[in-house]
């Protein structure tokens, strides 16, 4: 049985509730690899690592209160359910509410937006756009990527690579002397190790993905929601799991072994361990023990994403 309401909640619990706390370093991991790398190049800037930080949880907040709402309005949010409770579903937060902090949420990532976008110009409009509808699109009408096994390529893209190349990019617009607003893609500032880089918070985002999906597979086959596991079973998603968590450990890899970064960078081999422990949880459990399995996947991406941010940072810092 999923989690339920125990009639205690606050409201104000109950909208952190909303937020789902355990996903926030999946939001968190790509801004910070992508300032790493501009550390590592010499063109940080601070202001706008906190302005992406910011457009970035929002749009994830985004997409949360989407797919509370309308998987509740849709059915597909039930009593059944393994995980952790939705706010929607269990009545924690009435059904009208969700829907106006959904207009909120997205009325914060406009004005979020507009200071990148001045500095990133049309290539970072065109970005940010895709990056708020396709959050949207993932849970909402008309599309519901989700529900037809898309949600996983949405979730690699648009929280890991596109919000980590965002943040490189902004930085390297405002230090290559170009000016606000671009029109198009200035160059150099989308270099290959900044997509490679990208890849290990791209992991991470979809890992949890598939752990929640995988937790929650018999409940959506019987709401005709087809995420990965249901329409090609739990061996496939788990082998799809063991991959992107490799992508994690390899970009790193890559980026000492082909890009000739100093061995700082393979600070992310430490955390290994931990993600064994997570691995072997996916490889084991489909019920409400990945609950906790999904808690473990936030504290290894914390880990991993420091530790790869500090194998960029620290050379600048020692030289």
């Amino acid at each position: 049985m999923g989690i339920i309401n125990d009639g205690e909640t606050t409201r104000v619990e109950a909208w952190i509730l909303a937020t789902r706390p355990m996903t926030i370093p999946v939001g968190v991991s790509p801004i910070l690899i992508g300032a790493g790398l501009a550390f590592h190049h010499g063109i940080f800037v601070l202001e706008i690592a906190v302005a992406s930080l910011v457009a970035n949880l929002l749009n994830q907040q985004g997409t949360h209160f989407v797919n509370d709402y309308y998987d509740a309005i849709r059915g597909i949010d039930t009593d059944e359910r393994e995980g952790f409770v939705r706010v929607t579903q269990s009545g924690l937060i009435p059904t009208e509410n969700v829907k106006r902090g959904i207009l909120v949420i997205y009325t914060l990532i406009f004005l979020a937006g507009m200071y990148p976008v001045y500095v990133g110009g049309i290539p970072m409009l065109v970005m940010g756009i895709v990056l708020a509808v396709g959050g949207f699109l993932y849970a909402g009408p008309p599309l519901y990527f989700g529900d037809v096994g898309l949600g996983d390529f949405t979730i690699f893209f648009g929280f890991g690579v596109f919000p980590s190349c965002a943040t490189y990019y902004l930085m390297a617009v405002a230090s290559s002397g170009v000016g606000p607003f671009p029109i198009g893609l200035p160059p150099g500032t989308v270099p290959p190790v900044a997509i490679i880089a990208s890849l290990a918070a791209a992991g991470f985002a979809t890992g949890m993905m598939i752990i929640n999906n995988i937790r929650d597979c018999e409940t959506d086959a019987n709401a005709g929601k087809c995420t990965i596991p249901v329409r090609f079973g739990y061996q496939f998603t788990r082998i799809e799991f063991i991959v992107v968590i490799g992508v994690v450990y390899l970009a790193p890899i890559a980026l000492w072994s082909v890009y000739g970064f100093e061995l700082w960078i393979l600070l992310p081999v430490l955390s290994l361990p931990y993600a064994a422990i997570v691995i072997y949880s996916v490889l084991t459990n489909t019920d409400s023990a990945l609950n906790r399995t999904l808690i473990r996947e936030g504290h290894l991406t914390t880990f991993h994403s420091i530790l790869f941010t500090l194998g960029l940072v620290i050379p600048q810092l020692v030289r």
